[in-house]
């Protein structure tokens, strides 16, 4: 079971507006690739942030998993996030943090997909609706796990 990002590791907006939907320049491309038994029920990519109070922060201020959103435009990525989704689930089994998750897709299992591969884009937004923030470059590091259950 391995995970891999293939583009768009880094993402940088140059400048934030306050009170608005921020997006982030280009999506995430990443290859989930499996070869498991298939008593396993599923495969599931989550990403997720260390702590749902603070996805990014600058040091003194702290944007919560609330204003970070991700959706899965990846035609035929089964139970991916189609319309913008804020990083604000549950865990899936041990992977992910309580409120500060998203599950990208989860494939059923079966004999004939026991060994394979699926590859979506990830793409981001920074929703500062009703918000204004702290001045400073912000930082933060979105996790990404794959999980068979």
């Amino acid at each position: 079971l391995t995970v891999t990002v293939n583009s768009g590791a880094a993402q940088t907006i140059a400048a934030i507006t306050d009170n608005a939907v921020n997006t982030f320049p280009s999506a995430v491309n990443i290859t989930t690739a499996w070869d498991i038994n298939p008593s396993a029920a599923s495969v599931t990519l989550v990403g997720y942030f260390s702590s749902a109070a603070s996805a990014l922060s600058n040091g003194s201020f702290a944007i919560p998993t609330s204003q970070v959103k991700g959706r899965v435009p990846t035609a035929g990525a089964p139970n991916a996030p189609a319309s913008f989704t804020a990083f604000t689930q549950g865990a899936v089994g041990t992977v992910g943090t309580a409120s500060g998750s998203l599950t990208l897709f989860s494939e059923t299992i079966t004999a004939a997909n026991k060994k394979s591969s699926r590859t979506i884009d990830l793409e981001l937004q920074l929703d500062l609706t009703g918000q204004t923030a702290t001045p400073g470059t912000y930082t933060g590091t979105l996790n990404l796990r794959a999980v068979t259950q």
